[in-house]
């Protein structure tokens, strides 16, 4: 699952923070979390692709939730029922966390970015 990727990334190599220099922190931060490879020729480019893969990552997470939502109306089990449970809750948070994650891409491509 995406989490675990997430949480278990390698930190970038020199080379992968001399290039991400003049970017902003908070789209630093993302790339990493998203094993982003920054370059330094275009931002705008980067940033665009940047929000390209979270949004193809985002709609995986939303159709494994719908999945799980399914399996929730189907099932009888009440073991599979609290863990189907837990993973919805789990998937709602990432879910959650990664639109936050779009709404901060989608600032600098548009170019709304307060202070």
């Amino acid at each position: 699952m995406l989490a675990a990727a997430m949480t278990s990334h390698s930190e970038p190599c020199s080379s992968d923070l001399a290039s991400m220099e003049q970017v902003p922190e908070e789209v630093a931060e993302l790339a990493i979390k998203y094993s982003f490879p920054w370059s330094t020729k275009s931002f705008q480019k980067d940033i665009s692709d940047l929000h390209r893969i979270i949004k193809a990552e985002l709609v995986k997470q939303m159709k494994l939730k719908e999945g799980c939502l399914r399996i929730q109306k189907l099932s009888k089990d009440r073991k599979q029922l609290e863990q189907t449970k837990h993973e919805i809750r789990d998937l709602c948070d990432l879910i959650s966390d990664m639109q936050n994650d779009m709404n901060i891409i989608q600032m600098y491509m548009t170019g709304n970015v307060r202070g």
